[in-house]
């Protein structure tokens, strides 16, 4: 019996960035998140519309059109989403109000909003005595793995940290074993674990 993959602990999401723009003269709100637009499960993050005159009010909206978990405004350009859960990832983009015209701005920038969640550990073990572990990822070409990395073995087994997650860690896993005596020569692989990115509701 070959090393197999006793158990996944977690699973996370990412990631995002602060666009500051104006388009064709006219100024248009930005929006920036504080304290990061990556915010972890349960966490709370602001979102903040920029502007200048004649921009009287705001509204926030997601991109894909999806309805919007309910944000609590904190002022007039300011919305916090608290706590962050899965309803909230997506991509937002702010408008302003003109009084005068009673029309609204063009959007700004699109920022992503994301979660994350805490680390996952791949375990690999074996009932044969390994001195050490790898574990491999399939890559993007056919047949391709990849070691993500290589561990001396304990008591017959590795654990194999990785996080906080992002959606680069999705894929294919799996561990090979080896000893000290032909470090070249490794096991045949442990059953394929397949890592999905998943986060529960809260």
């Amino acid at each position: 019996m070959f090393p197999k993959f006793l158990s996944l602990l977690g699973l996370g999401f990412c990631l995002g960035q602060r666009i500051w723009t104006f388009a064709g003269g006219h100024n248009k709100p930005s929006l920036s998140a504080w304290p990061s637009p990556v915010v972890p499960l349960g966490g709370s993050v602001t979102l903040q519309c920029h502007f200048y005159p004649p921009f009287t009010s705001f509204k926030l909206i997601k991109r894909n059109g999806t309805p919007s978990p309910e944000l609590q405004r904190d002022h007039i350009n300011t919305f916090t989403m608290s706590p962050m859960t899965t309803e909230h990832v997506g991509s937002y983009r702010c408008f302003g109000h003109h009084s005068h015209t009673s029309g609204w701005s063009a959007p700004s920038d699109a920022l992503e909003i994301v979660v994350t969640e805490e680390a996952v550990t791949l375990h690999c073990h074996s009932e044969l005595i390994f001195d050490q572990f790898i574990l491999c990822k399939k890559g993007d070409a056919r047949h391709s793995w990849q070691v993500v990395e290589k561990l001396h073995a304990r008591n017959g087994q590795a654990h194999f940290s990785m996080g906080p997650m992002t959606p680069a860690h999705s894929g294919t896993y799996k561990c090979y074993g080896s000893v000290h005596h032909s470090p070249y020569e490794w096991s045949v692989p442990s059953d394929p674990l397949k890592v999905v990115i998943t986060a529960t509701t809260q």
